[in-house]
């Protein structure tokens, strides 16, 4: 009688296989050779050469930067998804990217290598092409590097096809970014048609330039990749202009005033560590993708977490200068050193000059800050490291920095600012706030299959 029961069991439980079997839509099979998933390299050389290209191009500042990078991190994955069998395709899911890209053919092969490898060669173009001849050279060379490598023993039919999506691919993610209206925003990053507004505690033109126009000042209205990172992150306080000595941002400003006027020659240097005036590599989001291709290399993260960690990363710099920006542009108030000059001392200079922008809230802070969370989801939060990103600097002693964690690594570069004179107490506490929800929000996107 047992057995019978098992029997039936058995049969009934093999039936409901067929049955889900038979609902479940058929996907097409696709021919492609495997990626060697546990190799980040290819991934690692093409943002590197992202990166670096970025810095050649005129009027390519941080907000502009974390655009491109943006859609350059999306049609990457894009690219390499079908060829991951565990990850899934985020095409029109995410608010910032409504937008179906072209498919493979199920009846030709393809190898998703040489997809992503045209793909990448294509928008860095033309993303970058001011950069000039040399740099589009260098483009084309890591191209032909990863396609000769990738095409050994392949038939080229194969190799054409991939080379024809990628291409068809890098089409769509360009004509894409053009529908946001900032394509060419590096050529004007300083508007005169701007109308600033003007009155007690407003920003005004910051030592030592004195640049007349704000940057960007309509960079809020760009569209994030994902809406609640405008909706959702607010600030917990503001910091309200007065000029009594009894309010707080008298006391913000004289800390900072007092920080900045004791500095000694080893302080300076340290602090010289993350002063985006001394080094392209000292910008913020220079400084964290620097870092995370570096540990990226370091951990040997496979392909599907580098690409993952990448995408998060770029998703939510690009979603941080957007809502640092409604900030500032929403209250417009006057850089610390201002401050200090019209209530405290009139000779006052910073350590450091300050972007022409609104002082609340601190983009660094917040860029820092999602940098810092991202990288702790994918290495840990307790994961001690050696920064070697500096390592090119020729003026610093010490080229390299040891952390505890990538938090203390955030909140550390963020505060320099305070000493070199750049931003208030809470400019600098709410950009870390206001990072940390957005790098929770763009950790929880479902790059996995079910």
């Amino acid at each position: 009688m047992n057995c019978l029961k098992t029997y039936s069991w058995r049969l009934t439980a093999f039936v409901g296989l067929l049955l889900m079997a038979s609902c479940k839509k058929d996907e097409p099979t696709i021919e492609s050779p495997t990626l060697d998933l546990a190799d980040n390299s290819f991934i690692r050389e093409w943002l590197d050469l992202s990166l670096t290209l970025s810095q050649q191009c005129n009027g390519f500042s941080e907000p502009i930067t974390a655009r491109s990078f943006r859609y350059l991190h999306f049609a990457m994955y894009e690219s390499l998804v079908q060829g991951i069998p565990e990850m899934n395709s985020l095409q029109v899911k995410l608010d910032g990217f409504k937008v179906s890209l072209p498919q493979a053919d199920p009846t030709l092969s393809y190898h998703w290598g040489l997809v992503a490898n045209e793909a990448m060669a294509q928008l860095n173009k033309s993303f970058y092409e001011s950069a000039g001849d040399y740099w589009v050279q260098e483009i084309f060379k890591l191209k032909d590097k990863h396609k000769l490598l990738y095409s050994k023993n392949l038939e080229p039919e194969m190799v054409l096809n991939s080379e024809k999506l990628g291409r068809a691919i890098a089409k769509s993610v360009w004509d894409f970014s053009l529908t946001d209206g900032r394509a060419y925003a590096y050529l004007n990053n300083y508007p005169k048609d701007f109308v600033y507004p003007t009155g007690p505690g407003l920003w005004i033109p910051t030592s030592p330039d004195y640049r007349p126009n704000p940057l960007l000042p309509t960079w809020s209205e760009t569209a994030p990749v994902l809406y609640k990172n405008l909706t959702d992150v607010r600030p917990t306080k503001l910091l309200k202009y007065s000029e009594s000595s009894a309010s707080l941002i008298y006391a913000e400003a004289l800390e900072v005033y007092n920080l900045s006027s004791s500095i000694d020659a080893d302080q300076k240097e340290e602090f010289n560590y993350f002063n985006k005036e001394m080094h392209v590599n000292a910008i913020p989001i220079a400084h964290i993708y620097r870092l995370a291709l570096q540990i990226s290399k370091d951990q040997q993260l496979d392909v599907a977490s580098t690409l993952k960690m990448m995408c998060s990363l770029s998703f939510g710099i690009h979603d941080g200068f957007v809502a640092a920006w409604n900030q500032k542009y929403t209250y417009h108030l006057c850089r610390v050193s201002s401050y200090i000059k019209q209530q405290i001392d009139k000779f006052y200079v910073p350590q450091m000059g300050s972007e022409p922008s609104p002082d609340f809230v601190s983009e660094e802070a917040m860029v820092y800050s999602i940098g810092g969370e991202v990288l702790s989801a994918y290495f840990g939060y307790r994961f001690p490291f050696m920064d070697h990103t500096q390592s090119e600097r020729t003026d610093l002693r010490a080229k390299s920095r040891s952390f505890n964690s990538f938090r203390e690594f955030a909140k550390e570069a963020a505060f320099v600012d305070m000493h070199l004179g750049v931003h208030y107490r809470s400019s600098i506490e709410i950009g870390l706030e206001m990072g940390y929800d957005i790098a929770q929000n763009v950790l929880k996107i479902d790059f996995n299959k079910k």
